[in-house]
């Protein structure tokens, strides 16, 4: 089967060593940061910036905060946190791992772990950067072959392996679907690598943004957090450490928690996607979504359990709406339709709910990235 005649395009690929030796092995342990506990007073992850803003309607003050992630190194976003998980810590490990194995002879024939993985380009990027940061890997990544240009652009020349396939249907099987994790690595060229887009070996739903929302989100105890809905690994993460809090109450409180667990279990979290799918000026929002890890019914159950706010849910906004979040918070920092989606959100629920203007309201800028 010849992939290319199927419509795959090879962008780029770049030479990397694929085998294991003494050399890189010393290398990793003796450059990538050490694996600590979660210790308060020595975050894993720089804290990103709080803007205190004002936002007048109707007639109504609403006093709120932006959590700033354009401030994030390797790409300006939030995946860049996630990058960091993927790259630096997951490459420390395999290196422990190894270490600890005691392999001598034979580590020439361990392969050095090659990932596959789906983006809309930002997830992509913080990647790229983050692993020639530490001189990593370079990921494998597959895109949309209808990605826009000025996209790709900004990914061509950086060390990656870049590959373009149609992700609408699925070139080996022509029908609609998804393609499996062994499809993906061929395409990618990948086969005795990893598909990391729906693996579960890093677990996104703890691991990508736990500093973010633990250490500092939680700790500032807002009634609602409002944020992007994309691949749905930043929903879930935030779901999840609530639901982790709520089982382990005050005896094994995570040390970076510093309001109670109650507090923590009130805090509603309402992730935001453009109502329409097709050409939205939220493009990044509307691709695959390998981390819905919670359905309707794990919603409400955890509502119903009292782990998470009452308003915790994924909202839809209008394209008009998310032009107005994309103006309100392009006033405050640098963002995109798709990282502002969170201020459509807010504001949609402004204008429909009556929300308290005396509440305490979080609203996560994404970042601009690409």
């Amino acid at each position: 089967m010849n992939l290319n005649d199927l419509g795959r395009i090879v962008l780029q690929e770049v030479d990397y060593p694929r085998y294991m030796d003494h050399n890189y092995l010393e290398f990793l342990l003796d450059t990538l940061p050490k694996i600590t506990p979660d210790d308060p007073e020595n975050p894993e992850w720089p804290k990103t910036p709080l803007i205190e803003a004002v936002l007048k309607r109707d007639g109504k003050a609403f006093i709120y905060s932006i959590k700033d992630e354009s401030k994030n190194k390797n790409g300006g976003t939030l995946k860049a946190r996630k990058s960091h998980e993927l790259g630096p810590v997951f490459y420390r490990v395999f290196g422990e791992n190894l270490y600890r194995q005691g392999l001598n002879g034979t580590l020439s024939k361990v392969r050095i772990p090659r990932f596959t993985e789906i983006t809309a380009g930002n997830n992509g990027l913080a990647q790229i950067l983050t692993n020639e940061e530490f001189n990593l890997a370079p990921p494998n990544l597959i895109l949309d072959i209808n990605t826009p240009r000025e996209t790709l652009d900004a990914l061509i020349g950086k060390r990656a392996n870049i590959y373009l396939v149609p992700l609408n249907y699925n070139v080996f099987t022509e029908k609609v679907e998804s393609y499996t994790s062994e499809q993906l690595n061929i395409i990618a060229n990948n086969v005795n690598g990893h598909e990391i887009t729906s693996s579960r070996i890093v677990n996104p739903h703890e691991d990508f943004y736990d500093w973010h929302w633990v250490a500092e989100i939680f700790n500032l105890n807002p009634d609602r957090v409002y944020g992007p809905y994309g691949s749905g690994e930043w929903f879930s993460n935030g779901v999840t450490w609530q639901r982790k809090t709520a089982y382990n109450g005050e005896i094994k409180k995570d040390p970076r928690l510093k309001i109670n667990p109650g507090e923590v279990t009130r805090i509603s979290i309402i992730a935001v996607e453009p109502e329409q799918v097709m050409n939205s000026r939220a493009n990044k929002l509307t691709g695959m979504k390998p981390f819905v890890y919670y359905s309707d019914n794990d919603i409400k159950g955890m509502k119903l359990a009292r782990f998470t706010g009452k308003d915790t849910g994924i909202n839809r906004a209008s394209e008009e709406m998310l032009e107005e979040g994309y103006k309100e918070m392009s006033k405050h920092c640098s963002t995109c339709y798709s990282g502002s989606a969170g201020m459509a959100g807010f504001l949609k629920d402004i204008d429909n709910k009556g929300i308290n203007p005396e509440g305490k309201y979080i609203v996560v800028n994404s970042g601009s990235g690409i």
